[in-house]
């Protein structure tokens, strides 16, 4: 159902008509040009650890692989429009010294230029943490990872109109490896889940 929402989101037909809660279109002929979605590996449902009061929760059944989505939704745009940019991006890949890395990873990271100009994404900050470490190669690839998802993120937001439409599809890996390090119900797991929802 993920790649119908997003579908209609943007103002795309879809092959079915399914109703969602979480969606609501109050005009179609004044649709967003982008949609950015963010898969975060490790966790199987993120609601249940966002705490914050007065936000409304819409459960979406994910039904399809994020590569499935993603191959879906970028087609559906190119047969109904043209020139505007869809990427699928590992955003562990931004943090990688790319000189030192794998053709495939410079290619993703070309992408990204091509789309966003230069992300620059910082060095990690120093937090005031209480689980996660600096030290533990896992805890600080999380927090680097994080630093491009807020990087990506900015750039998303500072992306200027030009009435095409574009799909960004981001993906989160290291949460994962952060669970299966300190287990899924750890402290450092919850500390993540945290630092990720705000």
């Amino acid at each position: 159902m993920l790649k119908e929402v997003i579908s209609a989101s943007l103002g795309l037909s879809t092959d079915q008509y399914g109703y969602w809660d979480g969606l609501n279109i109050l005009d179609p002929f004044e649709t967003p040009e982008a949609a950015a979605l963010v898969y975060v590996d490790g966790i199987p449902n993120l609601s249940d650890f966002f705490q914050a009061e007065n936000v409304q929760k819409y459960s979406l059944i994910l039904d399809e692989e994020d590569f499935q989505v993603f191959s879906f939704v970028k087609d559906r745009i190119r047969k109904h429009s043209s020139g505007g940019s869809v990427l699928n991006v590992a955003l562990i890949s931004l943090t990688y010294d790319v000189s030192k890395h794998h053709y495939n990873q410079l290619t993703l990271v070309k992408n990204v230029l091509d789309v966003f100009g230069e992300i620059q994404v910082p060095k990690v900050p120093k937090l005031s943490l209480n689980s996660l470490k600096y030290s533990i190669e896992e805890d600080y690839q999380f927090l680097s990872e994080l630093e491009a998802l807020k990087a990506v993120t900015s750039a998303v937001e500072n992306t200027k109109p030009d009435n095409k439409i574009d799909f960004y599809d981001f993906w989160f890996s290291s949460l994962h490896s952060l669970a299966d390090y300190h287990g899924p119900a750890s402290q450092q797991v919850k500390e993540a889940i945290k630092l990720l929802s705000t």
